[in-house]
């Protein structure tokens, strides 16, 4: 098989998920014209200039892959392994949220109303509302599955009731939450040893390598894409036992303004950063983190949900200002 065959290959599979807009449907384009199509109706409806599909049928014609997508870059094992492995992180992401879709329905069925705001790629996954559409906070999802085993040395907690979070987005929460004057929440998944590196040996090769030789042309697009493949029926049996994993762990929440008031009152505690003498050095690239409790320090999701249910918006409101029930 050519590298051209290999990447229309995948391109089928991923190319529907891209958003619309995105250059490879100039590509898909020019395949359908091929196998048939009428170029001027495919022009209308996939919104591809006539010219730009012409362009495109010249170049498959070459049969040369550079011909379509430029000059190729080298695809070195490490960098398909580097691949693998950030797809896995994005579809643990994706996995936890599709979890979460099924959490948020008991604030659906309350007083609340959820806005999806995941699409803008900011600190944002969902927003909470009132019946009257006044927005009371704001939820930021995350995956935990990689235990920090020595978590009872430096920061004084089992490794199983440690989860970390970067001072500098506990910093960002805040700032976005003075100037809003809303709430700000963190919605975390705990499944220890479900890893991205575990999860990565399960990404099949190809849609690594597809996004390698493709990223100048939107590396995280190409990325997303693919974990909408891989998360569709399709893949089914590749992921159930990451789906099943998910399924039985427990979401637990934290406010930012609980998270403020741990890292002040543990600062040097819970920050074994500011401890290690050498941790610059023994630790590159490793972010500063805060380390809480998450049996302790966090509520369990449903609790939480109980506790929405149960006060006015307003006095909820007040609450999690002030950190007192997350």
């Amino acid at each position: 098989m050519s590298p051209l065959q290999r990447f229309l290959i995948y391109l089928a599979q991923v190319g529907p998920q891209l958003p619309s807009g995105h250059t490879f449907h100039r590509i898909i384009a020019a395949q359908r014209v091929l196998q048939g199509a009428d170029p001027d109706t495919i022009s209308r409806e996939v919104g591809v200039e006539r010219r730009q599909i012409d362009r495109m049928l010249r170049a498959l014609h070459s049969e040369e892959l550079s011909a379509v997508i430029g000059k190729l870059p080298e695809v070195a094992a490490d960098r398909i392994g580097a691949s693998r492995f950030r797809i896995a992180q994005l579809l643990l992401g994706a996995l936890t949220e599709e979890r979460f879709q099924r959490e948020k329905e008991e604030l659906i069925a309350g007083r609340l109303i959820v806005e999806d705001h995941r699409l803008g790629r900011t600190d944002t996954d969902y927003r909470v509302l009132n019946g009257d559409r006044k927005p009371i906070f704001r939820i930021n999802i995350k995956y935990h599955g990689s235990a920090f085993e020595q978590a009872q040395t430096w920061v004084g907690l089992a490794p199983g009731d440690c989860f970390a979070l970067a001072t500098y987005k506990i910093n960002q929460a805040l700032e976005r939450q003075r100037k809003e004057a809303l709430p700000y929440v963190f919605v975390v998944l705990s499944c220890l040893g479900l890893t991205s590196r575990h999860v990565s040996e399960q990404i099949p090769e190809d849609y690594a390598w597809f996004v390698c030789i493709s990223a100048k042309f939107g590396k995280r697009d190409l990325e997303e894409a693919v974990v909408a493949v891989l998360m569709s029926n399709a893949f089914a049996d590749t992921f159930a036992d990451t789906r099943g994993r998910i399924a039985a762990s427990e979401f637990r929440v934290l406010s930012a303004s609980r998270a403020e008031r741990l890292l002040k009152e543990k600062l040097f505690e819970r920050v074994f950063a500011l401890r290690h003498r050498g941790f610059t050095s023994g630790f590159r690239n490793a972010e500063i983190d805060m380390h809480f409790s998450l049996s302790q320090e966090m509520v369990p999701v449903r609790e939480f949900l109980r506790m929405v249910a149960s006060e006015s918006p307003q006095r909820l409101t007040v609450l999690l200002d002030r950190g007192e029930i997350a």
